[in-house]
């Protein structure tokens, strides 16, 4: 049996924003200390945020993953969980994106893949 099948350009395929964030969560496990510290978020309306780092006693950061995200512009689920729980920062991950916004007080980055290890609080990091 085949997983897929589907060898195609990434850009373009029906399956791109599922793959993009595997490979976020791929690259979230191999930085953490501990995958404990490492959630999604969920409300009973269906808002979401894909990945919550959090350690007791300290804000959470928030990580969404986009294929196409608009700079500025917050999902529905990242205003809720803005709102709900104040991180420390909210991350959006794309491939090439990059922007800055102070949203609801909370300090908010577009920032591409290849930058999140960078943007990744080191209390969360294996050193």
């Amino acid at each position: 049996k085949r997983l897929v099948g589907d060898f195609s350009p990434v850009r373009g395929r029906a399956d791109q924003g599922a793959l993009f964030e595997n490979w976020v969560f791929s690259e979230l496990s191999k930085t953490m200390i501990s995958p404990d510290e490492l959630h999604y978020w969920r409300t009973r309306a269906g808002a979401e945020v894909d990945f919550v780092l959090h350690q007791v006693g300290s804000p959470p950061v928030a990580i969404e993953v986009k294929v196409s995200p608009r700079p500025g512009k917050l999902s529905r689920g990242a205003r809720s969980f803005i709102e709900a729980y104040q991180p420390e920062v909210f991350l959006t991950v794309s491939a090439d994106v990059e922007a800055k916004a102070e949203i609801g007080g909370v300090r908010c980055r577009w920032i591409r893949a290849d930058q999140l290890r960078g943007h990744i609080p080191r209390r969360f990091q294996e050193v």
